[in-house]
C-alpha cells in the first residue's frame, strides 16, 4: 500500500490544493482549514449552503496568510491577522471556536464575490476545539477531526458497484491510498504512513457536498450519495466513506510513502 495523494484546504470548503509532502501537526495537515468563511453572527459557511466556494482558489504562505483568487477578480493576498486583530466566536456545528478576523480588504473582495456579506476568520492558534471522540487532540476548521483518509480501491469498488461514478476530489481528502482491500480502511485501529502513525478514529460520514463538482461549482446529484446509500447505508442510515483519523505524533509524509497496518 502507497500514499498516492495529499491535499490541504486552507479555507474551509474552497478549492483545495495537491501537494507532493506535508507536514503532520496535531490539528491536521500543516495549513489545512485553518481559515474560513462565516456569516454576520459567526456560523460557518461551506458548500452545503454555497457550492459555489468549490471554485475560490487559495494558495497558502507560509507566513500563514493566503492568495485568494476566482474568475473575474484580481487576486489577492491575505496577510495573516495580527495579535491585535479583532476576536470574533466563530460556530463549527456545535463548536463555538475563537478566531480573529482578516482585514476589511479580504472581506470586502469576497463580499463581493459571493454576493453576500461575508467575514474571513482564522483560528486562534491558541484556540482549544478538542475532537469529540478524542478530546485531548484539537482540530481547526474541519468538521470534526484533523485527518480525512481515502481509498482508491474503496472508491473503484463503489464504482463497479453502483452507478456513483464520481472523482475523488468530491470526497475531499487529505490522504489517500492504494493497494488495499475495498474498505478495508474502515477496520483498521492504527495506520503508519511514511515516519508518522495515525489513529483510526470513525468511518466519515457524507453529505451533499460530495454530489457538488469541484471545479464548477454545480449540484450534479444524486451520486454517490445514491451508491453510497445502496451499496454502504449503515443501520443508523448514514452513509461512510474514508476514515476519520488522528496523528499520534507530528512529521512529514510525502507521495510514494508506504503504508503499513500497525493493528
Amino acid at each position: 500500500m502507497r500514499l498516492t495523494g495529499l491535499h490541504v484546504y486552507p479555507v474551509k470548503s474552497a478549492r483545495g490544493t495537491a501537494l507532493t509532502e506535508a507536514v503532520v501537526e496535531d490539528r491536521g495537515l500543516r495549513f489545512d482549514r485553518r481559515w474560513m468563511l462565516v456569516d454576520q453572527d459567526g456560523e460557518f459557511l461551506t458548500q452545503r449552503s454555497e457550492p459555489r466556494l468549490a471554485t475560490l482558489g487559495v494558495a497558502a504562505v507560509d507566513d500563514g496568510g493566503l492568495i485568494l483568487s476566482a474568475d473575474g477578480f484580481e487576486p489577492l493576498t491575505v496577510p495573516p491577522p495580527s495579535p491585535d486583530a479583532t476576536r470574533m466566536p466563530t460556530t463549527v456545528w456545535s463548536d463555538t471556536v475563537d478566531a480573529r478576523l482578516a482585514g476589511g480588504e479580504a472581506n470586502t473582495w469576497l463580499s463581493n464575490w459571493l454576493q453576500r456579506p461575508v467575514w474571513l476568520a482564522r483560528i486562534a492558534d491558541d484556540a482549544p476545539r478538542p475532537t469529540e471522540r478524542r478530546p485531548e487532540v484539537n482540530v481547526s476548521f474541519a468538521d470534526g477531526y484533523p485527518f480525512l483518509l481515502c481509498s482508491e480501491d474503496s472508491l473503484r469498488d463503489l464504482t463497479s458497484s453502483t452507478d456513483a461514478d464520481v472523482p475523488m476530489d468530491r470526497f475531499r481528502p487529505n490522504l489517500v491510498i492504494a493497494g488495499a482491500e475495498p474498505w478495508a480502511e474502515e477496520s483498521w485501529r492504527r495506520v503508519r504512513i511514511g515516519e508518522v502513525e495515525f489513529e483510526c478514529v470513525k468511518p466519515c460520514a457524507r453529505c451533499v457536498v460530495t454530489t457538488t463538482d469541484q471545479v464548477s461549482g454545480e449540484r450534479l446529484g444524486p451520486e454517490p450519495l445514491r451508491g453510497l446509500a445502496a451499496h454502504r447505508r449503515r443501520e443508523d442510515g448514514k452513509v461512510n466513506f474514508g476514515m476519520n483519523l488522528v496523528a499520534v505524533a507530528g512529521g512529514v509524509v510525502a507521495i510514494g510513502d508506504p503504508v503499513r497496518i500497525v493493528r
